[in-house]
């Protein structure tokens, strides 16, 4: 997505007289669009909805829709400003530049639970100990759910 913020801003230098102005703009924001849709789009819901425990399903998703909904409302009124005050290459090349510093971060969280996950692949199945699989997450101790039930 962060070369195609890269390209969407580059028909910009492309004179407005021009056919190929429009076409090239149209063209890199559908880019973008068809592959932030089936990538990127839909993933804060869905590993939203199942990233949370049953107990707490209903607001880890209302979190998580909320501040979606709210950094949406934000980049919505600081867009136009931005395009005024950077232009709209800048503004594209500010938008590729985060969209990059996030897939290193995402890379980087991705590589360390792939490294935990597969030492204990290589310790269960391939030399055989008798290991338990890392935590995910604690769960709550059986009488205090019992206790919070009868409330």
């Amino acid at each position: 997505m962060s070369w195609i913020l890269l390209a969407a801003g580059m028909p910009f230098y492309v004179p407005e007289e021009s056919m190929a102005h429009l076409g090239l703009i149209a063209f890199f924001i559908y880019l973008y669009a068809a592959f932030y849709g089936p990538g990127e789009g839909p993933c804060a819901f869905a590993y939203s909805s199942e990233v949370f425990p049953l107990s707490h399903r209903e607001i880890g998703m209302s979190g998580a829709v909320a501040t979606n909904g709210f950094w949406a409302s934000v980049i919505a009124l600081i867009f136009p400003p931005m395009l005024q005050g950077m232009g709209p290459q800048g503004t594209f090349r500010l938008f590729a530049g985060l969209n990059i510093i996030c897939f290193v971060l995402i890379f980087f969280h991705a590589s360390y639970q792939l490294y935990d996950i597969l030492q204990w692949l290589c310790n269960r199945f391939v030399l055989r100990k008798d290991i338990n699989m890392p935590d995910l997450y604690h769960e709550q101790p059986q009488e205090n759910l019992e206790a919070e039930l009868e409330c």
